[in-house]
């Protein structure tokens, strides 16, 4: 009956991740429909009363809590230098009424496929909506007790006494520890770059330390006793963090456990995975898409189930132990690192080995010296806090002698690691859950693992199609052609997508061309790091815009072509044509034509790829052409702004869709672009609208997919 419930919760996971995801996008693909990247912004504005549940002055932001006619909705409030609303939180008024702009741009952030994405993140924690303030009033509250007001104190207590006692650096270590706010650890990132980002994301190691602690304390109490002032205080804790889902996980698995212990029954692993991320769910449907609660779950099933099926016994010396664990969990760990962060520690175990034990015993010498720092014996709350920074000291110290080799191992593309996960799910429920069908039917078992691994395998060979993909960077220009194994990238973006990170993702290891179209940030802006974390065989530009790099000693071994003339490159089914546009029609008044443009050529179907350039110089190179051009599709110049608006291109070829990179910065596409493109009946694709575009070439069609629905 377990093992039946625990597979009919894996099921209900699996359609709840499905439903959430597509209401995620659905939500916003409405929120760009109705504010199009062209809309003229109002000053009409929206009034909201509600409470601050939590505020982060270094990012100059906090959670609001609305009550709406649909229910409670939390908002991210963004706001600028506000030093009397900080200190009227800070003094514990929470309810406020504020007023903000009507039609402000909801979740903005880039939309591609196998990339970190921001606003997920935000829905996925159940905020649903990013203001800026205009204007507050605080209210009085009411209600004698008000969770929002006991937390907000209690953090700011808590931020106080650890400002009081120890220096700026070890404050801010503290504090991540403590509360996993992150904003004022100085040395953040070289401890992420160490591997060690767990220890300051409050999860189950948090909890389960402060459980032992809680328990040895409490021992001598009667069972039921201790259970509810170990709930209690856990609450409390799960309160102050923020209810994150990591520690909401940890929460209810030692529910589970001194439920189990009281009755006297035995705990089931199972049991307390699928009541526990049921309750989760049951509580916040749209965790299922947070990164957090994937990490949670991976890293104890990793821990309390594979490690303990492979090592049954533990070892008699505890430091091999402790080496054979923590190598152990960093190779069962690796797949779901890469997948999440894209690069990892080749030392990592070893940062782990050292790092975790201390972290043990400073969690809990913290909450010593808040403990003291409540009593009026201040003598003795400094003494341990002399004692902390020495122990924190002596954990720096450390963390820069270890050594770093951060490293990016490409084993799969992200859409295969969704395959791999499936898989692995798929075959351990079918040796998990064979003996409810019979135990005789080997063969059967074989020949049905055999055939899931073979369709798993294939998945892996490369499709053998012409592939083209605009990828959404914000402002700015980043399009991919893949053609029978050749990658050939034009432009790289303003550097707001990791370019490198995102080619990766997708199972790209280097790039066989890098076209840069011209000298302009929202076109080269990552440039550098593309080429620092990506082997590029040759860069094709022009010479204003290699002058931008020329400064740059060591341009990274790449072979850097400068283009005068006509470049043809053969890629497989395809071929692709460079051609440099020299600036002599407007002279030097317009950057944006001394310019690169590509012109794409399959079997079947033909585009174009035109940069920045105006309107003027696209007539003039259409002119000069030998013969004329039959177009399909097109890569809107200049992100659809009304200086590269060519009657002669749109209305004397054959196009059958644009593709315009866009945000809302600049009001692009100009409404006379969509209204031409509507009369000559050419379906008009944006980036701010439709995320990532995906063009896919049969013989008698192109197939457009997008990443928004």
């Amino acid at each position: 009956m377990r093992r039946v419930l625990f597979l009919l919760v894996m099921v209900l996971i699996i359609i709840l991740y499905l439903l959430m995801n597509q209401r995620y996008l659905s939500m916003v693909a409405l929120q760009r429909e109705l504010n199009p990247s062209n809309k003229k912004p109002t000053k009409e504005e929206i009034h909201l009363i509600g409470e601050v549940w939590d505020v982060n002055v270094e990012r100059s932001n906090f959670i609001f809590d609305v009550q709406n006619g649909e229910g409670k909705v939390q908002l991210l409030i963004k706001f600028k230098e506000a030093p009397e609303l900080e200190a009227l939180i800070r003094d514990g008024i929470h309810r406020f009424k504020i007023s903000v702009k009507k039609d402000e741009y909801q979740f903005i952030n880039p939309k591609n496929r196998s990339t970190f994405d921001y606003d997920q993140y935000l829905f996925s924690n159940g905020i649903t909506g990013i203001y800026t303030l205009e204007r507050y009033e605080p209210i009085t509250c009411e209600r004698v007790v008000c969770v929002h007001a006991f937390r907000l104190r209690m953090r700011f207590w808590i931020d106080d006494r650890l400002s009081e006692y120890f220096s700026p650096e070890y404050a801010g270590l503290l504090k991540a520890l403590l509360l996993g706010d992150k904003s004022s650890f100085e040395n953040y990132d070289h401890y992420k770059s160490l591997g060690l980002a767990h220890i300051f994301a409050i999860s189950g190691l948090h909890f389960g330390i402060l459980y032992h602690v809680l328990k040895k304390l409490l021992c001598f109490l009667p069972p039921m006793i201790r259970t509810l002032l170990i709930a209690l205080l856990l609450g409390i804790a799960l309160i102050l963090v923020g209810c994150a889902y990591s520690a909401q996980r940890a929460f209810f698995m030692v529910l589970y456990s001194e439920i189990c212990l009281l009755s006297g029954r035995k705990m089931d692993i199972y049991m307390n995975l699928s009541t526990s991320l049921f309750l989760i769910l049951m509580l916040a449907p749209a965790a299922i898409l947070s990164t957090g609660l994937h990490l949670s779950y991976y890293a104890y099933i990793c821990v309390a189930i594979i490690y303990r099926k492979c090592f049954k016994t533990p070892l008699k010396n505890r430091l091999f132990e402790s080496v054979r664990f923590a190598l152990t969990i960093q190779l069962l760990l690796l797949p779901g690192t890469l997948y999440y962060f894209g690069t990892i520690n080749l030392f990592g175990f070893i940062a782990n080995l050292i790092m975790v034990p201390i972290v043990g015993a400073l969690l809990p010498g913290a909450l010593l010296v808040l403990m003291l720092s409540a009593f009026p014996i201040k003598p003795l709350t400094q003494v341990f806090s002399w004692l902390m920074e020495k122990a924190i000291w002596g954990m720096d110290t450390i963390g820069l002698l270890l050594p770093i080799k951060n490293d990016y191992l490409i084993l799969f593309k992200k859409g295969d690691f969704i395959l791999l996960v499936i898989w692995t799910a798929m075959l351990g429920l079918m040796l998990v859950f064979w003996p409810l069908f019979g135990r005789r039917r080997i063969w059967l078992r074989a020949i049905s693992i055999g055939a899931l691994s073979i369709a798993f395998i294939l998945t892996w060979l490369p499709p053998a199609q012409q592939q083209i993909t605009f990828f959404d960077v914000g402002h700015g220009d980043m399009s991919l052609i893949a053609s029978n194994g050749y990658t050939i990238l034009i432009d790289t973006g303003d550097g707001r997508l990791n370019a490198a990170e995102t080619l990766r993702g997708r199972g790209i290891t280097h790039l066989d061309a890098l076209v840069l179209s011209h000298a302009h940030k929202d076109h080269i802006g990552d440039t550098i790091r593309l080429l620092e974390n990506l082997p590029v065989k040759t860069v094709f530009l022009n010479q204003a815009t290699f002058d931008q790099f020329e400064t740059i000693p060591n341009i990274y071994d790449t072979g850097f072509k400068i283009v005068t003339e006509e470049v043809v490159l053969e890629a497989g089914d395809a071929t692709i044509t460079i051609t440099p546009l020299i600036n002599s029609v407007q002279g030097d008044a317009n950057p944006n034509d001394n310019a690169l443009i590509v012109h794409y050529q399959n079997r079947e179907w033909d585009g174009l790829f035109l940069g920045d350039v105006s309107d003027t110089l696209i007539d003039v190179w259409l002119d000069a052409q030998e013969q004329a051009l039959q177009i399909e599709f097109i890569k809107t110049p200049h992100h659809g702004s009304k200086t590269s608006i060519s009657d002669k291109l749109y209305q004397d070829h054959p196009i059958l869709g644009t593709f315009t990179s866009c945000s809302h910065r600049y009001g692009m596409p100009h409404k006379n672009l969509t209204e031409l493109l509507e009369r000559e009946g050419i379906r008009h694709f944006t980036t701010f609208r439709w995320g990532e575009v995906n063009l896919n070439f049969t013989r008698t069609e192109i197939k457009v997919k997008t990443y928004l629905p």
